[in-house]
C-alpha cells in the first residue's frame, strides 16, 4: 500500500490490503467514551456542512440547467465537499504476508473508525455489505497480532452483532470469559461500541459520509520514497504535511526494527495527549507541533551559536511562526525526556499558568517565556519539589507580563532560555541564584532591578523568616492587573526596600495592609477615589493631543493599563502614598467603615488658599466635573481655568465644555 491520502472505504478495501494488524507491544485500546464522543460530534459537525454546501444546489434546479452549465456546477459541488481529516497512521507491510501491515502508530483512532463503521452498516440494515468490505470471509480488516484473547473476542463480537444480536447481551454469551472483564482493550470496544451505537441511533451520521468523507493519511515508513511522494502530492492539492508527522516518520525510519513498536507506542501515547488538549481543533497536530517548536528552540539556543542576536531570532522566527521544524538536532529520546519533564510540570504546578491556548490555539513568543524555562528546569532536576517549580514558573510568568517584553518578545524569550541554561548548567536550582548573574548585561531585561530585588529578598536568611510566606505577599501583590507584575510602588509606599540582609525585613503586616486598601480602592474606582487622590496632588497622565482644541489631552486613571502608567512614576508613587496612608490613618483612629464615608472626609478637609485660580479645588470639591467626563479626561492648554476644557467623551468631537463654565 502506499503512502497516501485515502477515504476510509477506499483505505480499508485497497486491493492489497488485507488485514492491519495490531503488534503485542502496542498498548491497550483504551480510549474513552469522551474521546469517542468528541470524534462523533466533530463528524456531525461536517457532514452537516456538506448537507448544507448540497442543499445550495437542488436537484430541481440542476434540472433547469443547461447541460453545461450543470457540469460546471456539479464540479464545484464536488469541489467544495466537506472532509474530515483524522490524521496519519503508521505501519509497514508484514515482511512474511506482504498483505498484511503492522501498525505503528493509529489504532485508538483506526480502531474506534472500525467500530463506527460496523455500527453505522447495521443501523443501515448493510451487514451484508459490512462482510464483503470489512470482514471478507470472516476475516478482521482490523485485528490483533499475537493477542489471543483480544483476537478473539473481536471475532467473536463483530460476527454476533452482524447476525443481529444485541450489545446490551454481550456478556451473557458462551464465548464471553470472566477473564475478559479484566481486559482494558476488550472493556473499551463493548463500551465505546455501546457509545457509537446509542449515538447512531440519535443522530443522522449516514454511512455514506463515514465511508467516503472521513480521510486517513496512510504513512509507511519502510517506503522513504513514498513518504516523499506523499508529501508532494499534499503539496500539490494545496494541503501539508504537519512538521509533526514528517519528523515522526524520519526519526522512526532510522530506529531499529526491534524498536519501531515500542517508540511508534510511545508516539501514539504522546498524541494522545496532544489531542486530549487540543481544545476546538480537529486533530492533535497543532499542539504537538507547537511543542516540537519549544524542544527545537531550546536546543538551537543552548547548543548553537550564532554570530548575532539578530540571526538567532530570525532562525526562531523560522520555526515558531512558519512551522520550519526539522529533524536536525531532535532525537526520539530527547521528545521523550521534554515530554516526560513537561508532564511532571503540569502534574505539580496550578493550571492558571498554561493556558488551553498552549496546546490547540497559536502561542505568543511571551509564552515561551512561560513555559522553556520550567521545562529546562524539570529536564535537569526532574526530582525537583512542587515548590521549586513553582518559583521558577512565577518568576518567569511574571517577566512575561512586563510591557517591555512585548515590544522585542523573541529577544526576551532567548534571554530567559539563556539564562535559565547557565543557572542549571552550573548546577543551581534555586531561583534566587540568578542573582549570580547580574552582572550580565544582557540579562538587564529579565533581571531587573525590582526582580534583583525581590530575589535577594527571597534569599534572606535571617531570623524569624518565613520564604513562603514572603513569596506568597509578592506574588498575590504581583498579579494584581494595576500591578502587572511590579510591585516597587507598594514598597515605596511603606518604605521597604529589599536587601540581602536579615536587619532590613519586610513589615509583613504593613504590606498586606496598604496592599489590601490598594487592591479595594483600585479594583473598581470611582469619581469620589480620584477627587480624593488629587487632593494630594496632580496625579494625572498625559494621554495623547486633541487637534480641535489645540491643547494635551490628561488622564484622571481609568482602567488597569493607565492606572498602572500612572503610577510608574515616582512623583506618583508618592501621591499614592500619602493617599493611601492617610487613608488607613482615619479607618484605625476614627473607626470609619466605610470607603465612601472616609474618601468624603478627606475630600471635606482639602483646602485650597487660591481658590479662584485652582482647577484642582474645583475638581476636587465638584463632583460633577469628574462625572462629566465619561472617559476621566480633560485638555489643558495651561493650567488657568479659562484653558481648561472637559471632554464628555474620548475625542473633542463627542462633546466638550470649558472648566470655567462649569464652575459658575
Amino acid at each position: 500500500m502506499n503512502s497516501a491520502k485515502y477515504s476510509i472505504k477506499d483505505f480499508f478495501t485497497f486491493q492489497n490490503l488485507e488485514q492491519i494488524l495490531v503488534p503485542e507491544i502496542q498498548r491497550d485500546y483504551v480510549w474513552k467514551i469522551e474521546n469517542v464522543k468528541k470524534l462523533l460530534n466533530s463528524f456531525i459537525e461536517d457532514q452537516e456542512k456538506w448537507n448544507e454546501t448540497k442543499e445550495s444546489y437542488p436537484e430541481e434546479m440542476l434540472q433547469k440547467l443547461s447541460p453545461k452549465m450543470r457540469e460546471s456546477l456539479l464540479r464545484e459541488l464536488e469541489n467544495s465537499k466537506v472532509f474530515c481529516n483524522i490524521g496519519f497512521i503508521y505501519g509497514y507491510h508484514d515482511p512474511e504476508q506482504i498483505s498484511k501491515y503492522i501498525l505503528i502508530d493509529g489504532q485508538q483512532r483506526l480502531t474506534t473508525i472500525f467500530l463506527l463503521l460496523l455500527a453505522v452498516h447495521i443501523n443501515e440494515n448493510e451487514t451484508e455489505l459490512f462482510r464483503r468490505r470489512y470482514f471478507p470471509y470472516e476475516q478482521l480488516k482490523v485485528d490483533y497480532k499475537v493477542r489471543e484473547n483480544s483476537h478473539v473476542f473481536l471475532y467473536e463480537f463483530v460476527k454476533f452483532l452482524l447476525n443481529g444480536g444485541s450489545i446490551s447481551e454481550i456478556k451473557n454469551q458462551y464465548w464471553y470469559f470472566n477473564s475478559y472483564k479484566a481486559d482494558q482493550t476488550i472493556c473499551s470496544l463493548i463500551d465505546n461500541y455501546a457509545q457509537i451505537a446509542t449515538f447512531l441511533s440519535n443522530t443522522p451520521l449516514s454511512k455514506q459520509f463515514v465511508e467516503d468523507q472521513i480521510e486517513i493519511f496512510y504513512f509507511d515508513i519502510s517506503e522513504s520514497e513514498q513518504g516523499e511522494d506523499l508529501y508532494l502530492y499534499m503539496n500539490s492539492r494545496g494541503e501539508s504535511v504537519q512538521p509533526n508527522e514528517n519528523i515522526k516518520a524520519q526519526l522512526l525510519e532510522h530506529v531499529a526494527e526491534s524498536e519501531k513498536n515500542t517508540w511508534g507506542e510511545t508516539w501514539e501515547k504522546w498524541q494522545s495527549f496532544f489531542w486530549i488538549k487540543r481544545g476546538e481543533r480537529p486533530s492533535a497536530d497543532k499542539g504537538f507541533d507547537e511543542f516540537l517548536k519549544w524542544i527545537k528552540s531550546v536546543e538551537i539556543i543552548t547548543n548553537q551559536e550564532y554570530p548575532s542576536l539578530a540571526s538567532l531570532e530570525t532562525t526562531l522566527r523560522a520555526i515558531r511562526e512558519k512551522n520550519k521544524i526539522t529533524p536536525d538536532g531532535l532525537s526520539l529520546q530527547l521528545i521523550h525526556t521534554y515530554y516526560e519533564a513537561l508532564m511532571r510540570v503540569l502534574e505539580k504546578l496550578p493550571s492558571k499558568y498554561f493556558t488551553a491556548s498552549f496546546f490547540s490555539t497559536d502561542t505568543t513568543a511571551a509564552d515561551y517565556i512561560r513555559i522553556l524555562p520550567v521545562m529546562m528546569y524539570s529536564v535537569k532536576f526532574p526530582e525537583a519539589t512542587e515548590r521549586e517549580l513553582l518559583r521558577v514558573v512565577r518568576f518567569y510568568y511574571n517577566i512575561a507580563n512586563f510591557d517591555n517584553i512585548s515590544k522585542s518578545p523573541y529577544q526576551a524569550f532567548i534571554l530567559s532560555v539563556q539564562l535559565t541554561d547557565r543557572l542549571i548548567e552550573d548546577g543551581h536550582n534555586d531561583i534566587t541564584d540568578l542573582t549570580r548573574y547580574i552582572d550580565m548585561d544582557t540579562n538587564q531585561t529579565i533581571l531587573t532591578p525590582e526582580e534583583i530585588k525581590k530575589l535577594l529578598a527571597y534569599g534572606n536568611d535571617g531570623p524569624d523568616f518565613d520564604r513562603q510566606e514572603l513569596e506568597e505577599l509578592f506574588w498575590e501583590a504581583e498579579d494584581f492587573p494595576i500591578c502587572n507584575g511590579k510591585i516597587s510602588l507598594l514598597w515605596t509606599c511603606i518604605d521597604y526596600s529589599p536587601i540581602h540582609s536579615g536587619k532590613d525585613l519586610l513589615d509583613r503586616r504593613k504590606f498586606d495592609k496598604y496592599f489590601a486598601t490598594f487592591k479595594q480602592l483600585f479594583s473598581n474606582a470611582d469619581d469620589m477615589m480620584r477627587r480624593a487622590l488629587l487632593s494630594k496632588g496632580d496625579y494625572s497622565e498625559e494621554d495623547g493631543y486633541s487637534p480641535t482644541l489645540q491643547a494635551p489631552r490628561w488622564s484622571f486613571g481609568q482602567g488597569a493599563n493607565k492606572w498602572r502608567e500612572i503610577f510608574e512614576r515616582q512623583t506618583n508613587m508618592i501621591i499614592l502614598k500619602e493617599f493611601l496612608k492617610d487613608y488607613i490613618k482615619r479607618e484605625e483612629s476614627e473607626n470609619l467603615a466605610e470607603q465612601q464615608s472616609i474618601l468624603q472626609q478627606i475630600i471635606d478637609e482639602y483646602k485650597e488658599e487660591n481658590i479662584e485660580n485652582s482647577w484642582r479645588y474645583h475638581f476636587i470639591k465638584n463632583p460633577k466635573i469628574l462625572n462629566y467626563c465619561s472617559k476621566k479626561q480633560a485638555c489643558f492648554r495651561d493650567e488657568s481655568i479659562a484653558s481648561i476644557f472637559l471632554l464628555e467623551k474620548q475625542k473633542a468631537s463627542g462633546g466638550f465644555k470649558e472648566l470655567r463654565k462649569m464652575i459658575k
